[in-house]
């Protein structure tokens, strides 16, 4: 076992808590028996990894760090492009797999969840043409987390950002009005998650999803 797969084992059996001190260059060193070279050589494959960062300066050492879904989609984006991946084959596995969050969501249901929903989506929030669009990416993640099921929370986080990636390659710019019937869509998806409404939250996912999902597939 490399240094660097011993203190990924480590703080994966302590908890993984974020911004912890994993140790200093030199306990790290004692503790693994290894030269600075070789300990530094470690580090920046963790880095790489997004498992930890290296701090520098006094009172430095080796910091655990939360890893991106953005790295996830990076190496599954390419690997779909490479297995033929189309927009109908990434809209297919959006429907489903944000349908199950859904219902997840409205089992797991309580108060807190239900301000966060109705605040994220309040009319208003978002004024730009950007923040819009990052409230319309963010939602889905959103669901993922309060349907407590970190599974169901990396995918959608993985499957929004490749579908991010065929927006920019495919569509370019989207019309504010597209933009503002989505907002739309999308409180009205809340309304029926936070009525604990099943079959019309499941009619609203999917009318939202076929909706924005003219961003990938062009429609006249």
């Amino acid at each position: 076992m490399t240094v660097a797969d011993a203190i990924e084992d480590r703080i994966i059996a302590e908890g993984w808590r974020i911004g912890e001190m994993v140790g200093s260059e030199a306990d790290l060193m004692a503790k693994h028996g290894v030269s600075r070279a070789v300990l530094r050589e470690a580090m920046l494959l963790l880095e790489a990894r997004q498992v930890a960062m290296a701090r520098r300066g006094p009172g430095g050492g080796l910091i655990v760090q939360k890893p991106h879904a953005s790295s996830v989609a990076d190496a599954a984006a390419r690997l779909l492009e490479l297995e033929g991946m189309t927009a109908e084959h990434l809209h297919e596995a959006r429907m489903a797999i944000e349908l199950m969050t859904v219902d997840l969501t409205i089992r797991k249901l309580d108060e807190a969840s239900v301000s966060r929903l109705r605040a994220f989506t309040e009319p208003g929030r978002a004024v730009t043409k950007e923040q819009k669009l990052e409230q319309l990416s963010a939602f889905h993640g959103l669901l993922g987390e309060l349907s407590g099921n970190p599974v169901f929370s990396l995918v959608i986080a993985v499957l929004t950002l490749v579908a991010q990636d065929f927006v920019v390659n495919t569509r370019g710019e989207i019309p504010e009005a597209e933009i503002e019937v989505s907002l739309i869509k999308q409180r009205g998806l809340v309304e029926a998650i936070c009525e604990g409404d099943f079959a019309v939250s499941r009619l609203r996912v999917r009318d939202y999803l076929e909706w924005v999902v003219r961003y990938v597939i062009p429609h006249p």
